[in-house]
């Protein structure tokens, strides 16, 4: 009785993914289209945004946290505290963000077209630009916090002790090939 009535209650859900399977198997002139024409353009923007994102977030966070594990100036602490509040909101309220002032009718776009007397973007925030950039900015202190404590571990000793031999570029000769692996 009981498996029965879970089987009818499960069955709505698993129709439109019996439908799905059904359509691959006599394809369409829309789906040719798709595979075609909006496939290839998809994949690409894909790939791209994958690598944008990966090599800004992976420069962004490991010179911030170089930045702080590394130099002791006054506010270090508060910069630390900032630069991990983007994991407290979540990456789609930042579009939603970003899109509200950067879009064409925001506050930015019409104080520069105010501005500028004419009717040009300053920036076009619905973009694979504007994409990396917020994903890129909701990523990075995921690479920030792992790439500070590497440079933490590696200890100020080791540091002093490579600048003290003359290597003059200890972030690149010495503690990014030690954090590499925790990149």
């Amino acid at each position: 009785m009981r498996n029965g009535l879970l089987a009818a209650i499960a069955l709505p859900t698993l129709i439109p993914l019996g439908m799905a399977f059904a359509s691959l198997a006599s394809p369409s002139a829309h789906l040719d289209h798709l595979i075609r024409i909006v496939l290839p353009d998809v994949v690409s923007n894909t790939l791209l945004l994958l690598v944008t994102v990966s090599l800004s977030a992976a420069v962004l966070g490991t010179g911030l946290a170089w930045l702080t594990a590394r130099y002791h100036f006054p506010g270090v602490k508060v910069l630390h505290a900032a630069l991990l509040l983007p994991l407290a909101m979540p990456g789609y309220v930042l579009g939603f963000v970003f899109i509200a002032g950067f879009d064409y009718a925001g506050p930015l776009q019409s104080f520069w077209r105010e501005l500028s007397g004419s009717h040009e973007t300053l920036w076009q925030a619905r973009s694979l630009g504007g994409a990396a950039l917020i994903l890129s900015l909701t990523l990075y202190p995921y690479v920030y916090l792992i790439a500070r404590n590497a440079f933490i571990s590696i200890g100020a000793e080791m540091l002093e002790l490579a600048d003290s031999l003359g290597h003059e570029k200890v972030f690149w000769r010495v503690a990014l090939p030690l954090a590499r692996p925790w990149i």
